[in-house]
């Protein structure tokens, strides 16, 4: 009996110790080994509740909840190569994730990948489902079907890599830590440490290429969903939209519906807002103190959410307008099957024209006194691009030295209310009339201004800034339009022709004065300033209008000192005109030649011819006498 006993033992003890064999060599054929490995968990961010026979959308929050407690290596390679990557342990690799819906309730979101997802990186999953008409009210699951792969072992074999190296500096001290597993099974794994001082040059080895072996996973998950039938619920019938413009303020106008089966009482509806969106309240029969009381409370934690400003002061206590938030309108009584008009006043910060979504829920007193929340009911608003202002044409008669006009004709993208512009430049320019009113504008159209050029500015094209200021619904709006100005050469007067006075004397001259500008001037007038050794009695002269080249003739009386040094003297010439902006204008100074030359004396030979005449009268004379 007992050698029979034997015989059927031995087998099943040979094939034991070989099935032990086989783990210990599993288990050293890995070069390394770790716990918790990736799992996940996943929830409904929000409101899960759901109106029977309706569609709506889910925020899924998927997240890989590994937390790596342990790691043992079996070689050093290993250790070196992952120690510093340890995140590559808890990470999720190819994950797919397939949500099944159940009776009466589908999902429409199709199957979801993800290259990688690390741990503690929640990921957003929007899912859309559809709960059918009959669908009775209750709790439901849907489940959430996760496959992915984990990193279950890595090649460092010169099969599978090329390794490279790199010298580290004499006297460097390396010191690394790993665990230390020997092939028998008699010993357990221990942790060493060393440290390697180089005499000369330690090598390190870089992995150019690196094999991993992945091992499948899977997991299911169960999101909650409850359906409910609301007694109060909302439905937006109509939308109207005006003037939402990016950077405006407009007006919503709904027309909603209470499709449940019971009236609501003393309803608020509350517009919540996404971001760059405040909603201003218009309310309208504003319930008593005594029918607002069962729903302060709910207002009070609705303002605390939505981080809204209290209203200002209404006829009502100043302790219920505190709760009552922006975004809010009051109904009172809506009975199943009833429609209210309701609107809002909405001021826009956002500034890029799309499709923004909007929500609206109510708050109401049921019958039985008790306050309820209808659930949102989501809808977009189109926020339409403000108006552009593009530059087509522009014309300047500004000159250096003087004011002249600057025409920019302006292309806007809309019509535009209240519109004023206003010219913005830096010296040498100023806009002597910066700001213009221009009212209601449609189509394309001009603005004007009046700009000074000092005298020295050099010609060119200098930058300018037209800012437009208009109102969207009593809002004002800016856009600015870059500009160019060009400046023209200032006006310049030629001068020729010279004068003579002898010295002593007292002359006309004349000389001519010459348009070498680019302008008619009108009303030129030209004056001359005298020094020594001149005076004069008349210094100016008039000249009229003068077109570009033309030329006028000028005269003034100047008087040479009788002492003046005979040579040529040049005296400063200014014209006062008015320039092509109707502006008073005086020239820069040009010069005036005028020679003075010696005064006119009497001959030597009168001289001579006087002494012999007066010698002959004086001889006769003396003759006469003696005869």
């Amino acid at each position: 009996m007992t050698h029979i006993l034997m015989r059927t033992r031995k087998p099943a003890l040979i094939l034991g110790l070989l099935v032990l064999f086989l783990i210990l060599c599993s288990e050293v054929s890995a070069s390394f080994k770790y716990k918790d490995e990736p799992y996940f968990s996943a929830y409904v961010y929000g409101d899960n509740h759901v109106d029977r026979g309706r569609e709506k959308d889910i925020t899924v929050v998927l997240q890989n909840d590994a937390i790596l407690r342990e790691t043992i290596y079996y070689d050093y390679q290993t250790y070196a190569f992952l120690n510093t990557r340890s995140s590559m342990f808890t990470t999720a690799y190819n994950v797919s994730v397939e949500f099944d819906g159940t009776d009466g309730i589908k999902v429409l979101t199709p199957l979801q990948r993800f290259p990688a997802i690390q741990s503690m990186s929640p990921v957003q999953i929007p899912l859309k489902i559809r709960v059918g008409e009959n669908v009775e009210a209750g709790e439901y699951g849907i489940k959430v079907k996760l496959s992915y792969e984990i990193i279950d072992d890595l090649f460092l074999d010169a099969r599978y890599y090329t390794p490279t190296t790199t010298s580290i500096p004499r006297e460097t001290q390396i010191t690394y830590e790993y665990t230390y597993n020997n092939t028998s099974a008699s010993y357990d794994p221990y942790l060493m440490k060393s440290t390697l001082t180089n005499d000369t040059l330690s090598t390190v080895t870089w992995y150019d290429w690196v094999k991993y072996d992945y091992d499948p996973r899977e997991q299911t998950l169960t999101l909650k969903i409850i359906v409910e039938e609301e007694d109060v619920r909302l439905e937006i019938v109509d939308v109207e939209a005006d003037n939402m413009v990016a950077g405006g303020k407009g007006t919503l106008t709904l027309k909603i519906k209470n499709v449940g089966e019971k009236t609501g009482e003393n309803l608020f509806v509350v517009l919540s807002t996404p971001t760059g969106f405040t909603s201003l309240s218009t309310f309208q029969n504003v319930p008593s103190t005594e029918a607002l009381q069962p729903i302060m409370s709910l207002l009070q934690m609705q303002a605390g959410m939505m981080g809204r400003e209290s209203l200002p002061s209404l006829t009502i206590p100043p302790e219920l307008s505190a709760v009552l938030t922006r975004g809010s309108y009051f109904i009172g009584n809506l009975e199943p099957g009833k429609t209210a008009d309701i609107s809002f006043i909405v001021d826009i910060s956002a500034e890029e024209a799309g499709y923004y979504p909007f929500q609206l829920s109510g708050v109401y007193i049921d019958e039985y006194g008790e306050t309820q929340q209808t659930s949102s009911v989501a809808f977009g608003v189109r926020l339409t691009e403000s108006v552009k202002f593009k530059l087509k044409d522009y014309s300047s008669s500004v000159y250096a030295g003087s004011k002249g006009d600057y025409i920019a004709k302006i292309s806007p993208t809309d019509e535009i209310h209240d519109l004023k512009a206003r010219l913005e430049v830096k010296p040498p320019l100023t806009a002597t009339a910066s700001e213009i009113f221009l009212g209601d504008v449609k189509g394309d159209f001009e603005v004007k201004f009046k700009v000074k050029a000092i005298s020295d500015t050099e010609p060119g094209v200098y930058p300018a800034k037209i800012r437009f200021t208009y109102s969207i619904d009593d809002k004002e709006k800016e856009e600015e339009v870059d500009a160019g100005i060009e400046v023209h050469p200032k006006m310049k007067f030629v001068v020729k022709g010279v004068g003579r006075i002898p010295a002593g004397k007292e002359e006309t001259v004349t000389a001519a004065v010459i348009n070498a500008g680019d302008f008619k001037v009108r009303d030129a007038t030209a004056r001359i300033t005298v020094v020594d050794p001149f005076s004069t009695t008349d210094d100016t002269a008039f000249m009229g209008d003068l077109e570009p080249g033309q030329k006028a003739s000028v005269t003034f009386k100047l008087k040479a000192d009788s002492d003046a040094t005979p040579k040529l003297y040049a005296l400063n010439l200014e014209v006062k005109y008015k320039d092509i902006a109707d502006e008073w204008v005086i020239s820069e100074p040009e010069k005036m030649p005028v020679e003075v030359v010696k005064e006119a004396g009497v001959s030597p030979m009168v001289y001579l011819g006087l002494f012999v005449v007066l010698g002959v009268i004086v001889y006769r004379a003396f003759k006469k006498f003696k005869g």
